[in-house]
């Protein structure tokens, strides 16, 4: 064999590989490219509206490939609804167990929550979940795990610290949990939802969080605190 036409070979062929790598984006690109169309569409055509087709267009790949990451409609939207939680989840403060100040922690807790769940990005993505529950109730469900209950169990955890170190006082503390996080969202939340009000202003979710904080440890502080 001659090496020299073997190594010319062998370089050619990297070459083009190389000439043809940029155009192809890692497998975690593509899938974000592709939950990039996904939402575009989900959003201005509803779940029921969408079709692969038009999600494969919106998101300049070709039906074979979408259906390489995605095996249905259906499992597209619950990995949509995922990475919606997971990108929420990072604006959230954390909540520090040790922490002796509650006011302090659940005033923070309760701004990041409710300025999260105020952006019309959330907004959006809540109508369509609560319309395709009802045909697809999984989706219903992986929402609300990886949404509002897991914000209930996060509080929960803090809630339980703070019994056990004396600061707070409940028999239940995911009951306490949900009660903070109804007070903090209730009045600003629905109405937003509804499309009664506009917007909140930083103020409004300031005020309407100290109120919540304010009636939550009338609640459940335990005593000198």
């Amino acid at each position: 064999m001659d090496r020299g036409v073997d190594v010319e070979t062998t370089n050619t062929r990297r070459a083009g590989a190389a000439a043809v790598e940029p155009d192809e984006p890692p497998q975690a690109s593509k899938r974000q490219q592709i939950l990039a169309g996904a939402r575009r569409i989900f959003r201005s055509r509803g779940f029921d509206g969408a079709s692969m087709g038009d999600i494969a267009k919106a998101a300049g790949v070709s039906k074979g490939t979408l259906y390489v990451y995605f095996a249905s409609k259906e499992d597209l939207f619950r990995d949509l609804v995922l990475e919606d939680r997971r990108q929420a989840a990072e604006q959230i403060v954390s909540l520090g167990l040790d922490d002796p100040d509650v006011r302090g922690v659940l005033r923070g807790y309760g701004r990041s929550i409710v300025n999260m769940l105020v952006e019309p990005e959330h907004i959006s993505m809540v109508r369509m979940v609560m319309a395709a529950a009802e045909k697809f109730p999984q989706v219903g469900r992986v929402f609300y795990e990886a949404g509002p209950g897991y914000g209930i169990n996060r509080l929960a955890t803090y809630i339980k610290a703070q019994v056990e170190a004396g600061r707070l006082r409940t028999a239940d503390a995911d009951l306490a949990a949900c009660h903070f996080l109804e007070l903090c969202q209730g009045s600003i939340l629905k109405p937003l939802f509804f499309g009664v009000t506009a917007q909140p202003t930083p103020q409004a979710i300031d005020y309407t969080v100290d109120a919540a904080v304010d009636v939550f440890l009338a609640a459940y502080a335990a005593d000198g605190i």
